[in-house]
């Protein structure tokens, strides 16, 4: 009898949370939806979605700072000034735990990959919106500290091929550089360098950040998300540099 109260209580919250987001959240206008009918953008309409999140990414992120400071209490402007965001990741994490899965169950049929892909995050689904503007606060989190990341384009031939998700969509990536070997010249006494074989065709480092957060949206009540905060691993460990150590 219990379980059965708190499923409705979450549901009832969930659904009060949404009919917020519709009445006031900013809807998310990119351009193109990531799919239709299961098709990828072309290259020129992935272009157009990232460059709308580059020129909307300040706003989104005043957008997402108030909706947090009013909905979970936490003050991101202070981690965007350049504090460390030990404090703020613990508070969207202990945030996500309580709304998430009342978010979820409000509207259980908008938690899929297939609607993420093709939604225009407007009306019912401006969750969507939210996630995007989350992803975006974490994607900046890192950049504040590793500025060599940049939101960029999966374009990766061997994701297409294994048709990922992230493939066409806007991703946080590092180019590797290449790394100079030295390379003997005409005479035995002097050296040039050159880029080591296969560093020109390493891949980048590329962190789909709004896949983490959707997962998360999708799965609020997996096991691991009650030990393991995510987000604030991904985060830490990119300002870590520990996504550039490998190469």
């Amino acid at each position: 009898m219990w379980s059965w109260l708190t499923r409705k209580t979450e549901r009832s919250e969930g659904q009060a949370l949404l009919q917020r987001l519709r009445e006031r959240y900013p809807v998310y206008a990119a351009p193109h939806a990531y799919r239709r009918d299961g098709q990828l953008l072309s290259l020129a309409q992935a272009q157009e979605n990232l460059e709308y999140l580059q020129t909307q990414r300040p706003t989104r992120l005043r957008i997402a700072s108030d909706f947090l400071h009013t909905e979970a209490g936490v003050d991101v402007a202070v981690a965007l000034a350049g504090a460390e965001p030990a404090a703020l990741l613990d508070g969207l994490h202990r945030w996500s735990l309580r709304v998430f899965p009342a978010l979820q169950k409000a509207a259980p049929q908008l938690a899929r990959d297939e609607v993420w892909l093709a939604s225009d995050r407007r009306g019912p689904e401006i969750v969507y919106s939210l996630l995007m503007d989350l992803a975006l606060l974490l994607g900046e989190l890192i950049l504040i500290r590793r500025p060599a990341f940049q939101w960029a384009l999966d374009l990766d031939e061997g994701n297409l091929l294994d048709g990922m998700d992230s493939v066409r969509r806007p991703v946080l990536q590092f180019l590797p550089t290449p790394t100079p070997t030295p390379t003997p010249t005409s005479t035995s006494t002097s050296t040039s360098t050159s880029t080591a074989a296969g560093d020109a065709s390493m891949p980048p480092v590329q962190l789909d950040v709004e896949a983490l957060v959707v997962h998360r949206y999708r799965e609020p009540d997996s096991p691991s998300l009650q030990w393991m905060n995510g987000w604030a691993q991904l985060v830490q460990d990119a300002r870590s540099g520990a996504y550039e150590r490998v190469f």
